[in-house]
């Protein structure tokens, strides 16, 4: 995913990005929507991260730091994508980095 546009959100344009950002942030975004959280159970030793609605299992997690990072992954990815649509170079950076890492899979 190249994120830089043409006709403003560039270092030398500090315009805001192009509604093309935004459809382009859309369309290559597949995770499940959040939020997300985490739920634990007594007598185990995982969390389930779920949705909100507690429909949606994503995973389970082992160590609960990592859960509520993981949890926290679609807020984080919003405020990031929101910040990249406005304009600002090091979240659309950012978001190369996750969708670049997300096609390697």
């Amino acid at each position: 995913m190249r994120l830089s546009q043409p006709g403003g959100g560039s270092e030398s344009d500090p315009r805001p990005v192009s509604l093309a950002l935004k459809r382009e942030i859309e369309m290559d975004t597949k995770h499940t929507p959040g939020p997300w959280t985490r739920r634990k159970f007594p007598y185990v030793t995982h969390q389930e991260i779920i949705t909100v609605d507690g429909h949606a299992p994503i995973c389970f997690v082992y160590m609960p730091e990592n859960a509520i990072l993981i949890a926290a992954a679609p807020t984080m990815y919003s405020f990031v994508a929101s910040k990249a649509q406005s304009g600002d170079n090091e979240a659309r950076k950012i978001l190369e980095s996750i969708h670049g890492n997300a096609k390697g899979n």
